[in-house]
């Protein structure tokens, strides 16, 4: 099955619009956070498909925020900001959900998968 067939299968799963995937949160990773990523998209096992040969997990939801927060941090003008704080809404809801409480703001503001070096403000 071809990459893009299955991108539109998962969003139509999804109820998402056919653009879901694209290059918006594109950006250069170390390979020790792909690493990290990558492991921690397979511990949280969020699967989003699978098929018989192609199994595709969500991105660990502390990354999402982690770069959410980051790009409204650095860039608080960007077109996407309206967006990506829904995004973090939704989020955060999940997961307090999973911690049955709510996040500690010094890890959340902390959090420096990518090593860049500059805590999260707010």
């Amino acid at each position: 099955m071809q990459m893009h067939v299955v991108k539109v299968t998962i969003g139509k799963k999804l109820g998402l619009d056919r653009k879901w995937v694209n290059d918006d949160v594109s950006l250069f990773l170390t390979q020790k956070a792909r690493e990290q990523i990558f492991d921690a998209a397979g511990n949280q096992n969020i699967v989003l498909y699978e098929g018989p040969n192609l199994r595709v997990l969500g991105a660990p939801l502390e990354w999402g925020l982690e770069s959410k927060l980051r790009r409204i941090n650095s860039k608080p003008d960007h077109p996407k900001v309206p967006t990506d704080i829904q995004d973090i809404l939704i989020i955060l809801k999940l997961l307090i959900e999973r911690n049955n409480g709510p996040l500690n703001r010094q890890q959340v503001r902390e959090k420096n998968t990518n090593h860049i070096n500059e805590l999260i403000r707010h």
